[in-house]
């Protein structure tokens, strides 16, 4: 009992340190991404970090099966390396012992990869496009930033502020509109202040003072200018289209009632990165064995390799169900099996059970 909880913290701790380094590198990895769109001016600041903690699940049910095979092979081909398993062994606790007692927080994550997978990734992916939905509604008002001329929803309007205090306060507006049924009428209006209003039933405004407003022709001298104190202007409402979704946000659910090739193709997935959790785990403890003079990241060179020939295999299975080469009860669960019988060869079960049966 003592050796199996160890075994169990050992591999678990492992395992968890290298999915919170994993984590960090992707998140940061697409936090770079976000901030060049809101460079571009096409996201606004504010969003990113939503965006990026709706992102963490999606990442989370990615590396959870790379992060449990690289924490059992690490810490078991520590053990190996240090003799520890070596001693194990002389008391009666061969290679199938260990993976009896890593079997339990194998289930276990293997249910979290599901719920992850199968629930809280749909879910987080539906809200980042609902974000991204209202920020294409509200384009005027949320990515207005400093010091850049930029173009209105409508396509019609041009927008400058050359400062943006915390509070929301403007300072040194220009704005240019050309009205489609006025034929080549052009309105410009600079202020030296300004503020963004919302109204009760979420009507935008940007609110002018201290300014002047020019009206006419380009080439002609019949310009109409006139100053003003304070000059409201509404900002065009966008149709705000909701973004086409892809099917990582459509839920498990949805995806079982469509019951198409893509949807089938997803959900099984969905539920193989579950699936893959178990098997990996279990296929690292005859994977980690490295002999006495061997380094105990001897191993780790060879497991990567068939982890992504059985990554390489899923892909190409889920695109093969997607193009309808192979059918629905075939899909993705051939790979799963193939490499089941490799794990129940890497620990003899079969020898095991011929010897038995003599």
């Amino acid at each position: 009992m003592i050796l199996t909880t160890y075994l169990r913290q050992e591999v678990v701790k492992t395992a968890l340190g290298i999915l919170l380094v994993l984590i960090l590198i992707f998140s940061l990895q697409r936090f770079v991404y976000y901030l060049g769109d809101a460079a571009a001016g096409q996201l606004s600041t504010a969003l990113i970090g939503k965006l990026l903690l709706l992102q963490i699940p999606k990442i989370f049910a990615l590396l959870l099966p790379l992060s449990l095979f690289l924490g059992a092979m690490i810490a078991l081909g520590r053990m190996y390396a240090d003799q520890e398993i070596t001693v194990m062994r002389a008391c009666g606790i061969g290679q199938l012992s260990i993976a009896q007692s890593l079997l339990k927080p194998a289930v276990i994550f293997m249910l979290f990869s599901l719920l992850m997978g199968l629930w809280i990734t749909p879910w987080a992916g539906e809200q980042q496009y609902l974000i991204l939905d209202k920020q294409a509604a509200e384009k005027d008002v949320t990515l207005l930033v400093p010091g850049r001329f930029q173009e209105s929803s409508d396509g019609h309007s041009i927008i400058y502020i050359q400062e943006q205090s915390g509070d929301g306060n403007l300072a040194n507006i220009f704005m240019a509109r050309k009205d489609p049924q006025q034929s080549d009428e052009i309105r410009v209006i600079v202020a030296e202040t300004g503020q963004i209003i919302t109204e009760e039933n979420n009507d935008k405004y940007i609110s002018l003072k201290q300014g002047r407003r020019y009206a006419g022709e380009p080439g002609r001298a019949d310009f109409k200018i006139a100053a003003f104190d304070e000059y409201l202007a509404r900002f065009q409402e966008s149709k705000g289209d909701k973004r086409q979704r892809k099917l990582v946000a459509v839920s498990s659910s949805q995806l079982l009632s469509d019951a198409d090739p893509a949807s089938t193709a997803e959900l099984q997935w969905r539920i193989s990165t579950g699936i893959s959790t178990l098997i990996l785990l279990m296929l690292a403890v005859p994977l980690a064995r490295v002999k006495p003079r061997q380094e105990k990241f001897a191993k780790i060179g060879p497991g990567l390799l068939i982890y992504i020939v059985y990554l390489t295999l899923m892909i190409l299975a889920k695109n093969w169900l997607e193009n309808e080469i192979i059918p629905g009860f075939v899909g993705l669960w051939w790979v799963h099996l193939l490499m089941l019988i490799f794990v129940f060869w890497k620990l003899d079960l079969f020898t095991r059970k011929a010897a038995a049966k003599k």
